[in-house]
This record gives C-alpha cells, sequence and structure tokens, in this order.
C-alpha cells in the first residue's frame, strides 16, 4: 500500500469482513502522512525510489497465499519478479497505475501536453519530440504491462478499465471494488449556505494536464462564458503546467479566474463544490472519481468528456451524465434528475457492496491450503 488517504478506510473495510486475517505494508519514502491505523498489523516500511525489497521480505511475500496491490509503481517489477506463482496477486485499480501501460496519445491531447512547455525553440523541440513519443509504449508502459500480466484479479468499478486491462491480460478476472464510501468520505454532508450569486463552475481536479484544462478553458470562453471558475492545481502538475493554465485562464476570464494553488482541507473543497453550479472534468482517463461522486451527492450536475473511461459505467448505473451544451441552455438539468442521481450513487457506494471481494480473498485463501 501507499501512504494515502484511502488507506485508513480500507483497513478498516478489511478488519470487517475478514479480521485478524491479514497484514498491511505500508510504503513510504518517509514519515507516513496519511496513514494513522492503530491496527497491530500495520507495518510502514521505509523504501527507495527504486523500490528494492530486501531479500527476507521477498521471502515472506513467498509465504503469503493472497497479495492484494493498492495501485502500483512500475518500478514494482523488481520484486514482483520475484513472487512465485503460487501466491494469488489483486490489484486494486487506481488509475495512473492502469494508464501508464498503455500510449499516452491514448488520453492526453497534443494541446495539453504543451501547456507543459515554454515558448523557446527549444521548448517547441521538447514538445514534439515528447507528442511523438507518446504514440509509443517505452519502458515505463512495458513495466507495468508486465506487472499486470502476473496479476490474477484486477479490482474496480469501472467496466472500461477493466475492458483495458482485459487487452493487456485476457487471463485476468474482474472484482468489484469501490473505495468510496458513506463512512469514509462523508458524501452525505449537507450543501453548505452562503455560496455567491451567479453560475459557478467547478474545472478538474488537479494540475495534471490530462485534465485537459486548455481545451475546457478555450470551449468556455467561446460561449462567452460569464460566471465564477473553480480551478484546483495543487497536486500532480508541473510549475510551467500550472502557470500557463493561470496564464491562460486570467487572459480569457480576468479574476472570474479562480486558480486553487494551495492544498485544501476537505471541508473548504466541500464549500467549494458546493458553491459550483456545475461540475466539469474535461479527462478523458479515469480520475477525480471522489469529486464526482462527492458533486453528484451535492446534486451537482456533472459534465464528462464524451471520450470518458468512466461514462459507459455511469450510463450502465442509470446516471445522467451531462454534455457541454448544458452550459447554453439550463433547461436541460432537471433537479428530479440530480436527485435520482444522489439515489444511485448512494445505493452503488454502499460499502456491503465490496463484500464479494473480501469474499474472494478468503475463497482463494482457502483454496491455497
Amino acid at each position: 500500500m501507499p501512504d494515502d488517504k484511502f488507506i485508513d478506510d480500507f483497513i478498516r473495510m478489511s478488519e470487517k469482513y475478514n479480521a485478524d486475517l491479514s497484514s498491511y505494508l505500508i510504503f513510504s519514502l518517509g514519515e507516513p502522512k496519511y496513514v494513522r491505523s492503530q491496527n497491530k498489523d500495520v507495518t510502514v516500511l521505509r523504501v527507495n525510489s527504486e523500490f528494492e525489497l530486501p531479500q527476507n521480505l521477498i521471502e515472506k511475500l513467498n509465504r503469503c497465499k493472497v497479495i492484494i496491490l493498492h495501485s502500483f509503481d512500475w518500478k514494482y517489477l523488481s520484486f514482483i519478479e520475484k513472487i512465485v506463482k503460487e501466491v494469488k496477486i489483486i490489484w486494486v485499480f487506481w488509475g495512473i497505475d492502469g494508464y501508464n501501460a498503455i500510449k499516452k496519445s491514448k488520453y492526453l491531447s497534443k494541446s495539453s501536453l504543451a501547456m507543459q512547455f515554454g515558448k523557446s525553440p527549444l521548448d517547441l523541440i521538447k514538445l514534439n519530440v515528447r507528442f511523438f513519443l507518446n504514440n509509443f509504449i517505452l519502458e515505463k508502459q512495458k513495466a507495468c504491462r508486465e506487472i499486470i500480466k502476473r496479476v490474477d484479479f484486477c479490482a474496480t468499478f469501472v467496466k472500461d478499465d477493466l475492458e483495458l486491462v482485459k487487452r493487456i491480460n485476457p487471463n485476468i478476472e474482474g472484482l468489484y471494488f469501490s473505495y468510496f464510501n458513506e463512512t469514509g468520505y462523508n458524501l452525505l454532508e449537507p450543501e453548505l449556505s452562503g455560496r455567491d450569486k451567479g453560475l459557478n463552475i467547478l474545472l478538474g481536479n488537479s494540475a495534471n494536464s490530462t485534465n485537459e484544462h486548455s481545451s475546457a478553458l478555450l470551449r468556455l470562453s467561446e460561449i462567452n462564458f460569464k460566471g465564477k471558475i473553480y480551478c484546483p492545481l495543487s497536486y500532480s502538475g508541473t510549475e510551467v503546467y500550472i502557470n500557463n493554465v493561470i496564464k491562460l485562464g486570467t487572459r480569457l476570464f480576468g479574476d472570474k479566474f479562480n486558480p486553487l494553488t494551495e492544498f485544501l482541507k476537505y471541508e473548504e473543497y466541500s464549500k467549494i463544490i458546493s458553491d459550483s453550479d456545475i461540475v466539469f472534468m474535461n479527462h478523458i482517463r479515469q480520475q477525480a472519481v471522489g469529486n464526482i461522486f462527492k458533486s453528484i451527492c451535492l446534486l451537482k450536475p456533472v459534465i464528462l468528456h464524451k471520450k470518458s473511461y468512466l461514462r459507459s459505467t455511469f450510463l450502465d448505473w442509470g446516471l445522467k451524465i451531462y454534455d457541454f451544451e448544458i452550459l447554453n441552455n439550463r433547461k436541460l438539468i432537471k433537479k428530479s434528475d440530480l436527485e435520482k442521481n444522489r439515489e444511485i450513487v448512494l445505493k452503488r457506494l454502499d460499502e456491503n457492496n465490496n463484500l464479494g471481494f473480501f469474499t474472494k480473498i478468503l475463497e482463494i485463501s482457502r483454496t491455497q491450503d
């Protein structure tokens, strides 16, 4: 497990369903920032950037019946290759761990990539080289594909993510799992008062170029959008990219463009969502899932990119997912649809839906005896 905000709640669920059967190994470069669990079976392992595990740990892993990877770094391959075939591996798909196994050109446009570079001739050369390389499977992608080929089960709730993985490893089995639930993420927090008047938008979830900020801002400019734009840029992006997004947003919208460059507490971020009338997620690859679920539970219409990997899953669930056109015709947004969306999401995110995941772990363990 990485040191991440999802982990404590996973440990809580794991112990609820399969008490005292697991050990939890946290990989951390330094002191953990997010994992606070006091469970006696939690161990924090200081790792280097190459994830070179000591031999005695490899031997312990090979005595396990099941190993669960909560996402993975492509450099995990150095120890995954040493895990014997008898040990079953379940991988909980997070996002970039899976998308790192395919060409970046599948989910990152050249216009968004260009925002990572300056305007000098050298930067132009770097941009074109990077754009060219994004059309190929390189070392990182190859390593991720090898890890996926070794994995026995992929745990996710996103249909298109599982299909992506199955194209790499046809033998992989899918398991339903979601970290998101009302208990751990306060999805039913009531809407906060004191919001600004006017039409406000929350755009994207991070400073990663996969948010496709440039095309979203240009489309908003084309329709002469006059409302406030909240744009989270506090993590997962380079300084150059962040500065370029801020410059573009400010040039097009002036002080109506509000870049959020400081990491906000959960309560503060919830207020931003509550102050927004529409949530616009322009990414293609699966990301910002927590933001989307929180927005739906606050009765916000969510715009997704037409190629979004999340779209087919949400449509299968029966959710009303919106396109850019609602900004020109807000009559398309009906409160009854938004209320139905919240009802569907809360039902889907009942943590008891994860019971099959934990039951499968127990079943695999018993068959390995």
